[in-house]
């Protein structure tokens, strides 16, 4: 008679905790699908915001219709290019510079 009660009681418990677990995932399960909605709607925004960003953006033509073109426009890139590298150079001695003042 004693094993009919403990695994009455047993039967019970685990049938509590499966109540409970099964309602914390239903839960769960609720605010997840919340959280896809409203991502969805954030990437839905996204996408308008990008087609209208892309729709605003000039068309570049992506070669150059004759080669003296072409040639001005490596030299422009090549001159933005070599500024930058100078600058970077100009910025590195200098915090070297400051470095060796630190150490001094």
């Amino acid at each position: 008679m004693v094993w009919v009660v403990v695994w009455v009681v047993l039967v019970a418990g685990t049938l509590t905790g499966a109540f409970f677990l099964g309602r914390d995932l239903l839960r769960r399960g609720g605010r997840v699908m919340a959280a896809l909605e409203e991502a969805n709607e954030v990437v839905a925004t996204l996408e308008a915001k990008v087609a209208e960003l892309d729709a605003q953006r000039p068309e570049l033509e992506p070669y150059a219709p004759d080669v003296a073109t072409a040639r001005a426009r490596r030299e422009e890139l090549r001159a933005v290019r070599e500024d930058r590298v100078r600058r970077r150079q100009e910025r590195h001695l200098a915090t070297i510079e400051s470095w060796r003042q630190l150490t001094r």
